[in-house]
């Protein structure tokens, strides 16, 4: 039996209180973790990209992210 989904090995925590939605996470990472949703108007996370590079954590003016070992 194989396994249909691998639980990504790092988590990203967003403070959606936080968050401005001004995308500096989304154009700062190589591995396109960060996306925004115009319907919803809010940032998303693409988890299993992840590498724990921590860039989006360090260029967030809000300090709304951080990551986190799964």
């Amino acid at each position: 039996m194989y396994a249909d989904f691998i639980y990504p090995e790092y988590e990203v925590v967003r403070n959606c209180q936080r968050c401005i939605a001004c995308r500096a996470c989304e154009r700062q990472c190589a591995n396109e973790v960060h996306s925004f949703c115009a319907e919803k108007g809010v940032m998303l996370a693409d988890e299993s990209k992840c590498v724990n590079c921590h860039r989006c954590v360090a260029v967030c003016p809000t300090r709304a992210l951080k990551i986190v070992k799964s």
